[in-house]
């Protein structure tokens, strides 16, 4: 949608897909929890991530197995202190974390 509404190039969209596992506040994330293109998140008018980590309770609630990537860079991150999760989003998660660590 972003694209499409002009604030990126299509240059820097796939830039974005390939360096990005999602966002957080509109910042885009690798999978270490990590700005992932910052010279795209200059331009982003938001509460930085390293304000976000200051803050002592910070809330996760995702539903979906399709977001156990994105919630585990949140994990690695330090973007995030409480998950609320169904089930199966859970067992990915952990799958995904095993794998992750066997690197």
């Amino acid at each position: 949608i972003l694209s499409r509404m002009g604030f990126f190039s299509q240059e820097e969209y796939s830039s974005i897909q390939e360096r990005a596992i999602g966002d957080v506040c509109s910042h885009f994330i690798d999978k270490n929890g990590q700005i992932a293109c910052p010279e795209l998140d200059d331009r982003v008018v938001a509460i930085p991530l390293n304000v976000i980590k200051k803050i002592p309770k910070k809330i996760l609630i995702a539903v979906g197995e399709e977001k156990a990537q994105g919630i585990l860079a949140c994990l690695y991150g330090k973007l995030v202190d409480y998950l609320y999760i169904d089930y199966p989003t859970a067992i990915t998660l952990l799958k995904l974390d095993k794998l992750h660590s066997k690197r």
